[in-house]
């Protein structure tokens, strides 16, 4: 995984995963919520909305090494 911070905001680290995917991480676990509901909502959103949205890959565990789930996004 290529370690450069893609964007910093208030609820999640982003990172570039490769050219075409990110790694989405919450920051605190209030955030870790929204990870299966976007996976739910987004792609049912997505063709109704007239510009493209992230399209979810996968929801990562939470580990030792990271205590929430997170997503893969392309």
């Amino acid at each position: 995984m290529e370690k450069s911070s893609h964007s910093t905001d208030w609820d999640n680290r982003i990172f570039r995963l490769g050219e075409h995917m990110l790694v989405r991480l919450p920051s605190a676990a209030n955030y870790a919520a929204q990870v299966e509901k976007e996976h739910q909502w987004l792609p049912k959103l997505a063709p109704l909305l007239p510009l493209p949205i992230p399209t979810p890959i996968a929801i990562g565990e939470p580990t030792s090494y990271y205590p929430w789930k997170w997503s893969i996004y392309n």
